[in-house]
């Protein structure tokens, strides 16, 4: 599948835009500001970071925070896909681009690609941050290798539902509408519905509530909730990663 020529344009492009520099400051500041906060809030708690084992408990819970900043803007910018491919309609460009020898599917997974190389750009901004964590904080660097797999997955599972909304939108607003919709129904609804049923339905069979279950590992949020004790799943941290990877996939 030819989808370099994509690749190619949007890194020439995004050179010449001051986007792909303000989206690397942007991570890098993120990952910046919740390790100072989390030291912050440490201290005002009073909580011990001088010896060995108050240090690894405060370098775990900053790395979780970075963790959870690599996921957010692995979410971010790879939502506005969405709008990106319904955009080839909205600038008359997607005539042209059906004129030429690509294919249709070519078209799509090329535009993904390329919208996908602008997160790799802004994700590999927060790794200096993840390295310092790894090399003065005592982390397993294995912690850092699964977090880059789950924010990658996740970007990649969010194109797969930007591409199912866009493909079938006319404008980039009804694209993007259509894909936070999807988005919800996969990571939000599961998730919501398991916490409150409880509450408000009888008991499910469980026919039902497998394929909840089923959605939920497939999501950052079963991930979080896992490793909260809040949905717990009987697995470690390293399946419970590849499984997300995999649903996702």
């Amino acid at each position: 599948m030819a989808i370099g020529a994509f690749v190619r344009r949007e890194f020439a492009a995004s050179v010449e835009r001051s986007s792909l520099f303000r989206d690397r400051l942007l991570a890098a500041s993120l990952a910046g500001v919740v390790v100072v906060g989390c030291l912050g809030v440490w201290d005002w708690m009073g909580w011990d970071r001088l010896s060995v084992h108050g240090a690894a408990l405060f370098a775990r819970a900053a790395f979780g925070m970075v963790a959870f900043v690599q996921m957010g803007v692995a979410f971010g910018f790879t939502a506005t896909l969405a709008a990106a491919i319904a955009s080839e309609r909205d600038r008359k460009s997607l005539d042209s681009l059906l004129a030429t020898r690509f294919t249709s599917a070519e078209v799509v997974v090329g535009v993904m690609a390329a919208h996908l190389l602008r997160t790799a750009n802004a994700m590999l901004a927060t790794f200096p941050v993840v390295v310092l964590l790894v090399y003065l904080g005592g982390i397993d660097p294995r912690l850092a290798w699964l977090s880059t797999v789950a924010a990658a997955s996740s970007a990649l599972g969010v194109a797969g539902l930007c591409v199912v909304a866009s493909v079938e939108s006319r404008t980039a607003v009804r694209a993007s509408f259509a894909a936070g919709w999807l988005i919800f129904l996969w990571y939000g609804l599961p998730a919501t519905f398991l916490a409150f049923r409880a509450l408000i339905l009888p008991p499910l069979p469980t026919w039902m509530i497998a394929p909840l279950l089923w959605a939920l590992d497939g999501s950052p949020y079963g991930l979080v909730t896992n490793l909260l004790g809040l949905f717990p799943r009987p697995w470690g941290l390293v399946e419970a990663v590849l499984r997300l990877a995999a649903t996702q996939a």
